[in-house]
């Protein structure tokens, strides 16, 4: 009697045990996530301001008289009409007819390679990168703020969505073939 109720027991303490590791898992998973998320901001936020110095260094050289950096040409086409080349850079701007920057492709030490969109006032407006935890697309708003993101993390699929402050509101994954949707908890 006293060896299966001690069984019993041990069973019961096993399986709660368990429900907390998975508890303490998902907490560190969700942890990992927060900060690759500040870490990609804080990268995002740095290209913004050096595109803005761009921009900034583009007005003042316009203003002094100064020729402002060209377009590159296209390169001349080949025997069937189509332009081909290759270009090795860390960074390819791209801009519409007016010189408004509209988008930029570059290659961050942290994130990998992104490609930015942006609106015609030269507010990013779409993300896409691949950082070394997975890929990740940012969708945001008019103001600059990120509004949702879908990422793989870790094998793990995530989108979030932002309320107008950029503070996570929806947080959807899917792990183990189940899908959590959940709202998002301040601490």
């Amino acid at each position: 009697m006293v060896g299966r109720a001690l069984t019993t027991w041990l069973a019961t303490a096993g399986l709660a045990l368990g429900a907390v590791a998975v508890q303490e898992s998902a907490a560190v998973s969700r942890l990992r996530q927060e900060v690759t998320d500040l870490r990609f901001q804080y990268d995002f936020k740095t290209n913004r301001l050096e595109q803005r110095v761009d921009q900034l260094e583009q007005r003042v050289r316009a203003l002094e008289g100064r020729p402002v950096e060209p377009v590159s040409p296209t390169p001349p086409p080949d025997s069937e009409g189509a332009a081909r080349a290759t270009i090795v850079t860390r960074r390819l701007l791209l801009v519409d007819e007016a010189g408004v920057r509209r988008g930029a492709l570059s290659v961050s030490e942290r994130f990998g390679p992104m490609l930015a969109l942006t609106d015609a006032g030269g507010q990013v407006r779409l993300m896409l990168s691949v950082p070394p935890e997975g890929p990740r697309v940012e969708l945001l708003d008019a103001g600059g703020t990120l509004r949702s993101t879908f990422a793989v993390y870790h094998a793990v699929p995530r989108w979030e969505i932002a309320d107008e402050t950029g503070a996570p509101v929806l947080v959807a994954t899917i792990r183990e073939g189940a899908g959590v949707i959940e709202p998002h908890r301040r601490p």
